[in-house]
């Protein structure tokens, strides 16, 4: 078992080509085998003899909690370690209970400091080492769950004004398209502002472009005709 080998299991085949690259950027590790499927492994448990081997813990066939702990039932005696995009504290107990020696974000820094913490025999479930990573999820997932709480909140008539706004229409040319009064759009945008929590059309359109509720592709089509009556 040569010390700085790696098997790579992950069904993401995006993820399975970046994390390679790091390895490859960083120089000193190898990645000598790479499985697209926890069951592949799996089958091919008797041949994987790498020093670390690197398990997305969230495949869905088979997911990486269990993989490691069949791993190590079938014979592998190298280190394996859990990779997650976020941070779960339960994810974290079961890695550790199936026999994982760490738990790390899909992160380059955080996957080489990890192995680094292993060749140091050191404790890579000491909180201390995941503080950051579970701050970072818990704030994304607010902010997601604050995203989809807005886009929620959004009628059919408020997408509209945020796609007319974003080719450039002022309010009367909106008005002229929805066949509204300048007053009715108007109290529109004043209620949209309200549920983005944004002070301006400009800062809502760029809400509405970041967040994919505007495609950008939107953003570069010219705006319809107005027919005035």
């Amino acid at each position: 078992m040569k010390s700085n080998s790696i098997t790579l299991i992950d069904d993401c085949s995006s993820d399975l080509d970046v994390i390679k690259n790091w390895f490859e950027e960083d120089g000193n590790y190898f990645v000598e085998k790479v499985y697209h499927s926890s069951v592949d492994a799996l089958s091919q448990a008797e041949n994987i003899d790498t020093a670390f081997c690197l398990v997305d813990i969230k495949m869905p066939l088979l997911n990486g909690i269990d993989l490691t702990y069949l791993l190590i039932k079938k014979g592998y005696s190298g280190n394996i370690i859990g990779m997650s995009h976020g941070y779960n504290q339960t994810d974290l107990m079961n890695i550790k209970n199936a026999g994982a020696i760490a738990y790390c974000s899909k992160n380059k820094n955080d996957i080489l400091n990890t192995l680094n913490i292993i060749k140091q025999q050191k404790d890579c479930f000491n909180p201390s080492h995941l503080n950051h990573w579970k701050l970072k999820t818990e704030t994304q997932n607010l902010h997601d769950k604050d995203l989809i709480e807005k886009v929620h909140l959004l009628s059919p008539i408020d997408k509209k004004i945020l796609q007319l706004s974003c080719k450039g229409l002022k309010t009367p040319e909106i008005a002229l398209f929805l066949d509204l009064s300048v007053n009715t759009i108007n109290q529109y945008r004043s209620q949209l502002f309200q549920k983005l929590e944004t002070t301006n059309i400009t800062q809502s359109v760029a809400w509405a472009i970041a967040t994919h509720t505007i495609e950008h592709c939107e953003v570069c089509t010219p705006p319809p005709p107005i027919s005035k009556k």
